[in-house]
């Protein structure tokens, strides 16, 4: 029997937001997005969709030639 994709949803959006709520500083935060991204990019690559990955690399990128002098 197939698992329920809403009830997989649910239980990965309970399982970050959980990691966040017990972050205890910005530094922390950031961490725990980051390592939530990575996953949702390692996933889609096993899935056969590695532009995903791509697309985390892009964000990335821009986000650091923004903050950036």
């Amino acid at each position: 029997m197939a698992a329920d994709p809403n009830r997989s949803r649910q239980n990965q959006a309970n399982f970050w937001n959980q990691k966040v709520a017990d972050a205890r500083t910005p530094e922390a935060v950031v961490a725990v997005w980051y390592d939530a991204c990575r996953t949702v990019a390692k996933k889609a690559k096993r899935l056969g969709k590695p532009e995903v990955e791509s697309e985390l690399a892009n964000l990335l990128h821009d986000f650091f030639r923004r903050h950036t002098g």
